[in-house]
């Protein structure tokens, strides 16, 4: 497969199929079996979606942390200059 998502998503349509009511019973199996084979050579783990969102929510809580955090030492490291500029001029004059 050629990236993670494109291999989620085939398992997903494989998923469907294999449990559509529709889908006689050796589509089905055939259809397991590729499931389970993607899932080992991917190495792919189920995960409950409520776990899923739990993570993402972490994640986005950790982004948004190191977001400020830079945003922060952006702004301490622009008044740093300032002063630093004004003590040179302070210093250059006295």
């Amino acid at each position: 497969m050629a990236n993670r998502k494109e291999t989620a998503e085939t398992v997903a349509k494989l998923v469907t199929l294999a449990t559509d009511k529709a889908t006689t019973e050796e589509e089905a199996r055939t259809a397991a079996m590729q499931v389970v084979k993607l899932m080992a050579e991917e190495q792919l783990t189920v995960v409950p979606v409520s776990i899923a969102e739990q993570l993402q929510k972490t994640i986005d809580g950790a982004n948004l942390a190191v977001h400020a955090a830079r945003k922060d030492a952006s702004a301490k490291l622009f008044l740093g200059a300032v002063l630093g500029f004004v003590g040179a001029k302070y210093l250059v004059k006295g």
